[in-house]
């Protein structure tokens, strides 16, 4: 679980901190800002850590290696160079820094820190810790589902036949597991229950030689393609719940859960969340969606889970992150200044001045 993010220089941030919650956290400003931005950069922090827990000292060998290439392959750019933002400075050297601690681990091992040159791309330093400590991996959801396009989707990616970022290629990977059994998936049964009761009425999502069905009894199968795409974006969530990629200590990136979903829809999504929070999995979304804030706000103060608001906002300096525990907190909440404006103007029109 990500504790702490430091950004410097880095793509639309001269300097940014971010200090997340456990539970639900989120990310919002208007498009262009760098919210996609930020999950990915924790997304790679995250899954440095799970990386060096999984290799041990082999990884020692190559760290510096493994996060060039992870950052070029989940930024999708050519170079270093490309991730930085030149400083206001005389000097020759144009740092960019970036930095993050996980919640629940020793010191030395929760610590991430990586720097390059932004005008050369040129490797400055790379934090290496002294031990290593398992950790779960993290999953990130792009806007777009993939189960109707997941047949043969990582294999081509990794030959370079479609070009997506490797955020899709990962989660390829993942949906491409195992389902659980036995006592494993008995404690994620409520989780799921939640999900495939109340979203697909009793049904749910297999994936079958490559590829994906919706399964219900009244229906038989669907191939994946046929369903829409905002119950296939809630499958892939239940999938990676049923086959292990998401566990306790796991965390969820989500970039932009509301696209193609119906209000009705994403209150059962917030309930997921909510669900998801409770059992031990961190949740870091970016959004625009003011309804699901709310949604997942009335639900925290039925279950007390904890939120935590990051609001992005351009500067003559970069974008600058305000936060808080409440979306009070937020200094700037232009992404959704038109939607409480277009609420106002109704209300005026319904009900008229008073």
């Amino acid at each position: 679980m990500l504790k702490n993010l430091k950004l410097t220089n880095f793509t639309a941030f001269s300097e940014a901190e971010l200090n997340f919650s456990k539970g639900i956290n989120f990310i919002i400003g208007r498009n262009g800002v760098g919210k996609s931005h930020l999950l990915k950069a924790g997304y790679v922090i995250c899954q440095e850590k799970y990386q060096m827990g999984l290799e041990g000292e082999s990884y020692t060998a190559k760290g510096w290696g493994w996060i060039f290439s992870k950052l070029m392959n989940t930024f999708k750019v050519m170079g270093f160079s490309h991730l930085g933002r030149k400083q206001n400075t005389d000097s020759n050297i144009y740092e960019t820094k970036l930095e993050g601690t996980l919640f629940d681990f020793p010191d030395d091992f929760a610590k991430s820190e990586f720097s390059f040159d932004s005008e050369t791309g040129s490797p400055i330093s790379h934090y290496q810790p002294s031990q290593t400590v398992r950790v779960e991996a993290s999953i990130y959801i792009p806007p777009k589902e993939i189960l109707t396009i997941y047949p043969g989707l990582a294999q081509a990616i990794e030959d370079r036949e479609l070009s997506f970022d490797h955020t899709y290629y990962d989660l390829a990977k993942a949906l491409g597991r195992k389902p659980l059994k036995g006592k494993r998936l008995e404690e994620i049964s409520d989780i799921l229950l939640t999900i495939e009761k109340d979203v697909f009425n009793g049904g749910k999502f297999i994936e079958k030689n490559s590829q994906f069905y919706f399964e219900k009894e009244s229906i038989g199968e669907l191939e994946a393609p046929l369903v829409a795409e905002g119950l296939c974006k809630v499958g892939m969530l239940a999938h990676l719940l049923r086959n292990g990629s998401l566990v306790k200590g796991s965390t969820l990136f989500w970039d932009e859960p509301e696209s193609n979903l119906n209000p009705q829809l994403l209150k059962l999504v917030a309930k997921a969340m909510t669900s998801l929070a409770d059992y031990g999995i961190q949740v870091v979304v970016a959004t625009h969606s003011l309804f699901l804030m709310r949604e997942l706000d009335i639900l925290s103060r039925q279950k007390d889970t904890d939120l935590r608001f990051f609001g992005l906002s351009e500067t003559s300096d970069g974008v600058k992150v305000s936060q808080g525990d409440s979306i009070e907190d937020i200094d700037d909440i232009q992404s959704l200044e038109a939607e409480l404006e277009q609420s106002d103007r109704y209300l005026s029109l319904e009900y008229g001045d008073e």
